[in-house]
């Protein structure tokens, strides 16, 4: 996806984001908001956005979202 980004909000369970190609998009390139449950991030490519190029914005009391093998220029929230 070029000049967009990928965004996940709410309560989500057995749920994978996998192999996307994410850049310029003039907020976060892959932004996911859990409420409750969590996500599999794995093996994306997300370099060149305007904001974070990863960003984890979940409640941290009640999601639990992996990320995994992911390539990136910048990050914030809780992706480790």
């Amino acid at each position: 996806m070029r000049a967009g980004g990928i965004t996940l909000n709410g309560i989500f369970t057995d749920t994978t984001i996998e192999s996307n190609f994410v850049s310029g998009s003039a907020g976060d390139g892959i932004v996911v908001g859990v409420s409750q449950g969590g996500v599999l991030i794995r093996k994306n490519t997300s370099i060149e956005n305007g904001g974070c190029d990863l960003n984890d914005t979940s409640n941290p009391s009640n999601s639990h979202n992996l990320w995994e093998e992911n390539r990136f220029g910048t990050k914030c929230g809780a992706v480790p």
